[in-house]
């Protein structure tokens, strides 16, 4: 995109409906030498003009930028992104940092503020949509139907994340459990390796033991065998049965591990973790043996739901 446009677009929602006039955003781009072509869909839709940074010669490129959107290279190494990660904070910058799944843990314990997005390959819908969040944030707006769309499903994953809320907050109170309403997500899929990390001791007897929480996890990916994938994602039920079953194990689970587990593209992934841990669901934990590296687990009250729901199934499976 050039740099040479108009400080305003002309715009219109539909063809041969009035257009308006909107004005142009300015995005800085680093990391890599030309934008995706999903970033660069993207940001047309967003009404977002592309100019190239560079962070390691003053970042003249990011005068006058609303937010920094930074890539991950593949040489790239732990290093260079705390370099990036120390720039962000010394300038006070909002980023949007694209990292591959295998990057993800160091990405985390290094952008640890509000002011940064994680993403993971994204396509374009997934890259318009963190634009679209990031520019409310630093008081921009988006004017095409495309953006209002993507708004309307960030609002639809915070009510699905406030509904989760709600059901916890039923199992582990007095008052009578009524069922939530079904989810409304539908997401691709991915599937969960196996870990090794240890953690500390589980003191409360459950009353479902590892292996069957590991079976209903394996039923659930053997679905998509014989179904297409999108029909049963649930992207938030998958995260909570893979942290407690962990939690049981006694093992530690990092972001790019639960990214897997939820069985969603890896951006969808890092969005429904950000709304959980805000939402008190989830909670990150620092490793004890390595401050730099991040853990998600259960917080005390979804742990005490888990617990709760599946003796309230062993009761009912004993009727």
């Amino acid at each position: 995109m050039s740099g040479d446009r108009s400080a305003f677009n002309m715009t219109s929602d539909m063809v041969g409906g009035p257009p308006h006039i909107a004005p142009l955003r300015k995005m800085a781009l680093s990391g890599v030498d030309a934008p995706s072509l999903a970033l660069s869909r993207a940001a047309a839709v967003c009404n977002v003009d592309i100019v190239r940074a560079r962070l390691d010669d003053g970042g003249r490129g990011l005068a006058g930028a609303m937010l920094l959107w930074h890539e991950w290279a593949a040489g790239d190494d732990a290093a260079q992104l705390s370099h990036v990660a120390q720039r962000v904070r010394d300038d006070a910058l909002p980023i949007i940092l694209s990292v591959p799944l295998t990057a993800i843990d160091d990405a985390v314990a290094l952008f640890d503020d509000d002011r940064t997005i994680l993403v993971s390959n994204p396509d374009a819908a997934q890259c318009a949509a963190v634009i679209s969040a990031k520019l409310r944030e630093v008081g921009g707006t988006v004017h095409t139907r495309e953006g209002e769309a993507q708004d309307a499903q960030i609002t639809l994953l915070q009510e699905e994340v406030g509904r989760i809320s709600r059901m916890l907050a039923r199992l582990t109170g007095d008052g009578a459990l009524t069922p939530p309403p079904p989810s409304p997500f539908i997401e691709g899929q991915m599937r969960s390796p196996a870990r090794d990390w240890t953690a500390g001791a589980q003191h409360s007897p459950a009353p479902v033991a590892p292996h069957q929480i590991r079976q209903i996890i394996r039923e659930r990916r053997l679905r998509d065998e014989y179904f297409v994938g999108e029909l049963f994602a649930d992207p938030a039920w998958d995260m909570l049965l893979d942290l407690y079953a962990a939690r049981l194990e006694h093992m530690r689970v990092s972001v790019s591990s639960l990214c897997i587990a939820a069985a969603v593209p890896a951006t969808t992934a890092l969005r429904w973790i950000r709304t959980m841990t805000e939402a008190g669901i989830l909670e990150r934990t620092e490793d004890p043996h390595d401050g730099r590296r991040i853990h998600v687990a259960l917080s005390a009250h979804s742990a005490a739901a888990m617990h709760q729901y599946f003796a309230r199934v062993a009761a009912e499976q004993r009727l």
